[in-house]
């Protein structure tokens, strides 16, 4: 069965932080219980995720493993959301890989791709046409046209992946 759960409260402490993490490991290692953790802090969500769903404008835009969706991102807005994870660096320049937010909110209904405006890889199909789910390897589904030549998921179905 799962659960839903909140992520620790933002203004938390970072050991509260580390020991609800801990404990929700332990509850689903333990108790085989599945816990839906719905964030925005992927740091946290890799360490109590197995399977990891990236999601734009209510879309999942990437899917899998969280192993391979952190370490190797394949869809241009899970790749932006990890270079903004700050890393400890003097000589890292805050503002690389920045995407200006052009997109309106009332382009939800648009033809194409919804992170299209942003998309550092845009292509003209994208505006045109939504990308569906695509089987790109094993544990791991993108919706993006620039992986149209993997094998699209029937309906969406994420079931192939997230196993």
């Amino acid at each position: 069965s799962a659960h839903p759960a909140d992520p620790p409260a933002p203004y938390t402490s970072g050991r509260f932080a580390a020991q609800d993490t801990l404990h929700a490991a332990f509850v689903t290692d333990e108790f085989g219980i599945s816990i839906l953790y719905i964030t925005h802090d992927l740091a946290t969500a890799y360490q109590v995720s197995d399977n990891i769903l990236v999601m734009y404008r209510a879309d999942v835009v990437e899917a899998g493993a969280v192993e391979n969706v952190v370490r190797a991102p394949q869809h241009p807005y899970t790749q932006l959301l990890i270079s903004a994870i700050p890393r400890v660096s003097v000589e890292r320049n805050w503002g690389d890989g920045a995407v200006a937010a052009r997109a309106s909110m009332n382009d939800a209904a648009m033809a194409g791709c919804r992170f299209a405006d942003r998309c550092p890889a845009v292509m003209a199909l994208c505006r045109q046409q939504a990308p569906v789910l695509h089987h790109t390897e094993d544990r791991r589904a993108v919706a993006c046209h620039l992986h149209a030549d993997a094998p699209a998921l029937p309906d969406g179905n994420l079931a192939p992946v997230l196993g």
